[in-house]
């Protein structure tokens, strides 16, 4: 069953774009992350409803370690050859729960060979932990790589990160990892600024906090990245169409591209997908 993904219209972002500077000393985002620790006012699970996650005909549920969690994941095993390392693909699930038409919007992927796997985070699914959006799930999509990495049929050179709408949102900051066994990453519909408005309801942090916010989006960490980004965005999107204007900026000296392609939030993830398959034949990724 295809799930409503949560759609959030962010505005402002030329304000945080105007007065994002480039840092006159180069520093290291994991290091900014590691010494800040994020203050919870609210613990909740993920806000979306959700099934249980099963086996499946060329699906196979997994559990993946992240910190003291183990959490759940779909991998597509489809083009799993235990005598062979292939590319894969791990596919960062739009909306706050993890369904099997998450691998279902991967087929064409599948179809070129990939070996995808789809992660829930903390909180999610039944998951254990709390719901804290763009912060610990990050930490959680890094696990999930790395598990997959440690596979003996996946070539861990060639692995590529894409994210939709809120998995989107991850993907983008993993592009700040370091140390990550990840070629590209890319999102697709998911490149939010630090403003956060109308997420009044679900978010669980101060929203008055600057810092909390900071280190939950991208477009204030740009100078930090260590992987190429590609944030793919829909012609018809209207959740960024006050921020496209705006995001040129960010790719100036950075690892940043982007890229338009047909549709509005939901119809651009095909389009998107399928640019991504031909960038990575044409070796521009």
């Amino acid at each position: 069953m295809k799930k409503v993904l949560i759609i959030i219209i962010l505005v402002g972002v030329c304000y945080y774009l105007y007065n994002i500077a480039k840092p006159d000393i180069p520093q290291d985002f994991n290091k900014l992350k590691a010494s800040f620790h994020t203050q919870l006012i609210k613990q909740t699970k993920a806000p979306q409803d959700y099934l249980p996650l099963y086996d499946g005909p060329g699906i196979r549920k997994i559990i993946y370690p992240s910190g003291n969690f183990h959490l759940q994941a779909l991998l597509s095993t489809v083009n799993i050859d235990t005598t062979k390392r292939k590319a894969a693909v791990v596919y960062l699930h739009g909306g706050f729960a993890l369904g099997a038409s998450d691998i279902a919007d991967c087929e064409t992927l599948i179809n070129e060979g990939y070996i995808v796997l789809a992660p829930s985070y903390r909180a999610e699914n039944g998951n254990d932990g709390n719901f804290e959006l763009f912060m610990g799930e990050v930490d959680d999509a890094k696990a999930a790589v790395k598990w997959l990495a440690k596979q003996t049929y996946i070539d861990s050179t060639r692995i590529y990160v894409i994210g939709h709408s809120i998995g989107g949102g991850i993907a983008s900051m993993l592009s700040l990892q370091k140390g990550l066994p990840v070629k590209y990453t890319a999102s697709i519909g998911g490149l939010y600024n630090g403003e956060f408005k109308g997420w009044e309801q679900i978010v669980p942090f101060d929203i008055n906090n600057p810092t909390e916010k900071k280190m939950r989006v991208l477009v204030e960490n740009v100078w930090f990245m260590n992987l190429p980004h590609i944030a793919f965005f829909g012609a018809q999107d209207s959740t960024f169409t006050a921020d496209l204007d705006c995001y040129g900026q960010l790719t100036k000296g950075t690892k940043l591209r982007i890229e338009k392609v047909r549709g509005n939030h939901l119809e651009s993830l095909q389009p998107a997908i399928n640019r991504f398959i031909t960038l990575v034949k044409a070796g521009e990724l």
